[in-house]
Formats: C-alpha cells, structure tokens, sequence
C-alpha cells in the first residue's frame, strides 16, 4: 500500500508545497507534503479502498487533544470568490459513529485579500459523502483550511478526503452529457406486479451488461432482459408455478444509468440520438435524468424522462434548483416491460448515439486538439466558439483534470497523470465533443 506518513505540527498539517486545484492525491507534487512532530497526529496519502489503483487523502487527530486540528492548504494560484464561490469535495468519517460537525475556512493567506471565510459542513460515520459549499462576497484567497474538530477536542478520529474542486455556482450553462462517456454504467432492476400495476416493493442491483444494456464510448444498445426468465423459473415470487406454461406474475423497469455526483447544483441537459427502436410490444422506453436524497433513504426526488421509443433525436433537461447540492444525479435509460423469453425472436432493440449534428454544427464545435500524443501539454483550439469547461477521464471513468474556461484557446497540463488513454468531454457554447487522448 502506497502510504506516506506525515505528524501533524502546531496542531494542524500543512501542505509544504503550493497546490493548484483540483486536488485528488494523484499528483506528483501531492507527495511533496512535510510535516513535523506535534500533538500525535497524523497525515496520509493512502490507497483507496473503494477504488483500486487509486489514492485519498486520511487525516487522523488526537482524540482528547487540543481544539481546531486541522489542514492547511497553501494555494499556488489565488482563489477569487467573486468568480469561483464554490467547493466542492468527498469526505467519509471512519472511526467515529454518527454525524460530526466541521468547517472549511478560505483565509487570504500571503498576497491575498478579504475577511476570512468560514462554512461549515458535516461528515457521516462509514460513509462516502459528497460537500459542495458557497461562499459570498468578494475577495481572493491563497488558503484553504478545513477544521475537522472546531467544536470539541473529542470529536478527532480519522477522516478521508478527495477530489477538493473550485468551481462557480453561479454559471448559468448547463452541462451537457450523452451517451459517449469514459464512465462505467450501472444497472438497477425494479419489480412491479402484472396483475394491478402495483410497485411489487423490491428493486435490486444488476450488472448493466446482464441487463443487454451494452455500452460502448459512443453509444449504448439496449435489448430486453433474458436472464430472469432462465434463471427465475422455479421462483414463485417472479412466475406462476401452476401455470401449464411460463408465466410471469412480475415485470420489471430495467435501469441503465451513469451516476456523476460532480453534476449536482448545475443545470443539466442529455441528449442523444435513436437510430435504431424496434422493440417488442409492451415495451416502454425512457431516457432519464434523476436525483435521488441520500439522507432520506435515497428516495427519488426527481425523475425527468423523455420517450425514446422512435427514431430521432432526443433531449432531457433538468435545472439547478432540481439538482441541489448533497443529491445523488444519475442520468441514462430504462426499459420498462415483461419478462423476455429467450426463445422470442421479435424482441428487437434500441440503439442510441450522440445527437445527430447538422452540417453548421458539425462546424461550430469543430475542437482540434495538439499535440496529441503529448508529454506535457494538451492544446484545445475551437476557432469558431467558446470553450466553457474541459474534462478529462481516465479509461476507469475517473474525472481527473476539470477546468472552467471561457476562451477558444485552452492549454491543460499532463503533469502527474500515468502514461496512457483519456477521454476529454469538451463543453462549448455550441455543444459537447469527447475527443481521445493519449499521454506519453
């Protein structure tokens, strides 16, 4: 396991060496944090249990010890709230039980200027959560220190942090997603009865391949469920067991989906293109986008949808206000209907791309990128509109650089990131384009 140990000094750690954000401990100069000996506490870069080959960072205070242990996080490039008021980061409490409180201050640090800002924030025991914090006002900001015991000495125990983000919450862009993506799709069935219709009061995890839901980088193919009706037969939950021949009591909602918490409190639209829907009668259909409540059991408290059943382009849109902080946003396809015999010939499919483009389109968010392959610098040119943001994900679906822009010139280093493949999503006025990178 890669670990690297650091003691915490006059009660706080410090990272030795000006950080650039975002942060995820991935970078090279991540490693570069020193610290001295005091009050037993600690720092660690360590492995992410949750996400092999990938690391976090672990803070551990002194239970009993002095007030305000805390992170100081000297920043190379000064943060100006007037136009990046937000930030957004993960963080899972892993030693203390319940929910304990906390507080990220911005202080002006050496050449920066404004009055302190503080904004507190909570963690939960075991639990991976998700803080997005706004801050009001004006002034920039060359410190980010995040108190992880302002309240009460006793509260100190160990902590995990990751992925500490600046952004505005006050752009008015949405984003804009499709089905090409370098991100992994989830699957999740739910039950209903076929005699009234009603919620039959289950829903399970479901690998989305096992649902026929099959995804590529661009596009996505989906064809009714086969493997419940196999693998069900002699379940009387799922089939009549006196019928002379199979009969299903339940039918199913088969959700395919991307989940990109990083979505929440912006503006969002996905759209796409349907090429191909033959499927059989019975079957509904839907692109979605939801938000569901992690602190009330994760219920759905909003589900967008959009038909898909024909040929031709679609758009589902969702506002800011519906997709607050703290939600969990998920976006993508399901297929509502009966249970599929695997011998039924006349099943048929979905298949869905990237929103057809007219000529001028294709020509407005023409993105050229140099050089690529690149051993420093990915240069992005749209001569002909805006580049707002650009992202770029690792082959695991990891978003690994973000940046907001508003310029047709864009220069994004390599630094830190392994030799290999990306995927940059490219978020223009005009549109969205995923082009491949390769890092040599």
């Amino acid at each position: 396991m890669k670990k690297i140990t650091l003691l915490l000094a006059f009660l706080f750690v410090s990272f030795g060496y000006s950080q650039t954000l975002p942060i995820d401990f991935e970078e090279s100069d991540d490693s570069n944090i020193f610290a001295s000996v005091s009050d037993g506490g600690t720092f660690n870069i360590i492995d992410d249990a949750d996400n092999a080959g990938e690391s976090v960072g672990e803070f551990s205070g002194k239970v009993g010890g002095a007030l305000y242990d805390h992170i100081n996080v000297p920043l190379t490039t000064s943060l100006d709230i007037a136009a990046t008021n937000t930030i957004s980061f993960r963080v899972k409490q892993t030693t203390t039980e319940g929910t304990t409180s906390h507080l990220f201050k911005l202080q002006p640090g050496t050449g920066g200027n404004g009055e302190n800002k503080e904004v507190a924030f909570t963690t939960e025991y075991d639990v991976w959560k998700d803080v997005s914090l706004t801050y009001s006002g004006t002034g920039t900001y060359n410190e980010l220190i995040i108190f992880f015991d302002f309240n009460s000495a006793s509260v100190s125990g160990t902590y995990l942090i990751d992925d500490i983000v600046a952004s505005s919450g006050q752009t008015s862009s949405p984003n804009n997603v499709t089905v090409e993506s370098s991100q992994t799709w989830n699957g999740y069935v739910a039950a209903f009865n076929v005699s009234d219709d009603a919620y039959a009061g289950f829903g399970f995890s479901y690998p989305a391949a096992d649902l026929r839901a099959t995804a590529t980088t661009t596009s996505m193919t989906l064809e009714p469920n086969i493997a419940i009706w196999t693998a069900e037969a002699g379940n009387a939950a799922w089939f009549d067991q006196d019928a002379t021949e199979q009969t299903a009591v339940l039918y199913i909602e088969a959700n395919s989906y991307i989940e990109d918490n990083s979505l929440a409190g912006e503006a969002l639209t996905f759209s796409g293109n349907v090429s191909v829907s033959d499927l059989g009668s019975g079957y509904t259909p839907v692109a979605f986008i939801k938000a569901l409540d992690p602190n009330s059991g994760f219920a759905t408290v909003l589900n967008n949808t959009v038909s898909i059943s024909s040929t031709g382009d679609f758009t589902v849109s969702a506002t800011a206000a519906e997709l607050a902080a703290g939600y969990t946003i998920q976006y993508g396809f399901s297929v509502k209907g009966p249970l599929a015999d695997p011998t039924d010939t006349s099943l048929g499919s979905i298949v869905i791309g990237a929103e057809t483009l007219r000529v001028e389109d294709a020509n407005v968010i023409n993105v050229s990128v140099y050089p690529n392959p690149s051993s420093f610098d990915w240069n992005f040119r749209a001569p002909n509109t805006v580049i707002k943001s650009v992202e770029i994900f690792n082959l695991l679906g990891k978003r690994v650089v973000s940046q907001r822009n508003n310029s047709t010139d864009v220069a994004i280093s390599t630094q830190g990131l392994t030799n290999g493949i990306y995927i940059a999503r490219i978020t223009t006025e005009q549109g969205t384009k995923s082009v491949k990178l390769i890092k040599n």
